[in-house]
């Protein structure tokens, strides 16, 4: 399954992304599927199984760029989601550390339910348990949230 999330975040109409794709103790073929895709922007990292948390730490610790989104590999972006993204970011001058995006959930052949955009310049247990249901995959993060306390 991971090479269609490779393959959707190949497919995006914003050019500029890299994709770190960490493997974590998988014992499939992962890394033979990764390394089909000659893009420089894919790189892929093995590390021993530590579970989900760990190996998002892994990538954010290795990524080059200012902010931070997940996919996992079960998962796919839409071909304009990071554009969109940009384009938020941009018009809000880069002052977001921490948002969360649009999500669609497949329920039926022809139906998706949308969840909403949310945008948080603080970041309160408050405004994230309460206000609604998050998913690791909607995240966006400014890399510097990682490096100091909030």
């Amino acid at each position: 399954m991971i090479g269609r999330a490779i393959e959707s975040v190949i497919a995006q109409t914003y050019a500029s992304w890299e994709l770190l794709v960490v493997d974590d103790g998988s014992t499939d073929n992962t890394k033979e599927v990764v390394e089909e895709y000659n893009d420089s922007r894919i790189r892929y990292i093995y590390q021993q199984n530590a579970e989900r948390s760990a190996a998002r730490n892994n990538g954010i610790d290795n990524a080059k760029g200012e902010y931070v989104c997940f996919i996992d590999s079960d998962d796919y972006y839409l071909d304009t989601r990071l554009k969109d993204l940009f384009e938020v970011i941009e018009s809000h001058n880069f002052s977001i550390n921490f948002f969360f995006t649009d999500l669609l959930f497949y329920l039926k052949m022809d139906r998706f339910l949308k969840e909403r955009n949310t945008f948080l310049n603080i970041i309160t247990y408050k405004n994230i348990y309460y206000t609604t249901l998050l998913g690791v995959r909607k995240f966006v993060l400014r890399k510097s949230c990682f490096s100091k306390k909030i």
